[in-house]
């Protein structure tokens, strides 16, 4: 009779994120499949020379970010930009039997969309998706959720923002909740914390601004008046932040706020 310890598990290995086969460069509206995902880029806020710098990529309908750090790559996702369906590269790699065998190096739990974007300066803006990002400049990064893990802070610590990070997320309930739940937590790593939300501007008989994109594709602002509009609801998270911010969620978000 084999004992348990006889039997061998096959070590678990860990492996780096590598662009699916069939995607290539996005370089202009060139075809079909290429000039559908180049004008949906265009109308979430890109120009032409954003879309090259950051390398997007594209395989069909489908538009493919490259997260890098120190010019590596070490994530990615992607977007069908038909039915907006994402996608993220799975965490662990199975064999026949269910066994994981290996385990993607980097998960989307550590990383920071834009990293290697930021410039030397002494601020960062925080905020959850490539668009909101896309609009609020090279200053920010994208954290892929709406609360931020360890990871993305000893990343963050990289970026040295000296005069401190700007938490600029929807203006919705999660929103507000990740403005809580990530302030505290910068806070007792160290970090200056900021917060501003995009103003409620109606856009309809019963419906409003939500995110930061949104200034760009319903209203039409350029970036220079996003981050104007940014920087007038521009406030220090501190204890009073906290009890508006908690004041808000209590009685229900309502417009203009």
């Amino acid at each position: 009779v084999e004992s348990k310890h006889d039997q061998t598990e096959t070590p678990i290995g860990y492996h780096k994120v590598q662009i699916p086969t069939g995607y290539m460069p996005l370089v202009g509206p060139n075809d079909f499949f290429s000039n559908r995902v180049w004008n949906y880029l265009l109308k979430r806020g890109y120009i032409p020379e954003q879309i090259l710098k950051e390398n997007i990529h594209f395989l069909g309908a489908n538009a493919l970010w490259l997260y890098t750090e120190f010019g590596e790559l070490v994530y990615l996702q992607s977007r069908e930009v038909i039915s907006k369906r994402f996608w993220f590269p799975p965490n662990e790699i199975v064999d026949a039997s269910g066994n994981v065998v290996s385990k993607l190096e980097v998960t989307k739990e550590d990383v920071l969309y834009g990293f290697d974007d930021v410039p030397k300066s002494n601020y960062v803006i925080i905020t959850e998706s490539v668009f909101n990002k896309v609009s609020l400049g090279n200053h920010c990064v994208a954290t892929g959720g709406a609360a931020m893990t360890e990871g993305q802070v000893k990343r963050l610590k990289f970026l040295n923002p000296e005069l401190g990070v700007i938490l600029a997320p929807d203006n919705d309930k999660p929103g507000l909740e990740s403005v809580l739940t990530n302030g505290d937590l910068l806070l007792s790593r160290g970090f200056k914390v900021f917060w501003s939300v995009p103003p409620r501007i109606p856009i309809g008989s019963d419906k409003y601004i939500k995110d930061w994109n949104e200034l760009h594709t319903e209203l039409s602002f350029n970036h220079d008046k996003i981050i104007e509009t940014m920087n007038k609801t521009l406030i220090p998270y501190n204890d009073a932040s906290r009890f508006r911010i908690r004041s808000v969620l209590a009685l229900g978000i309502k417009k203009n706020q």
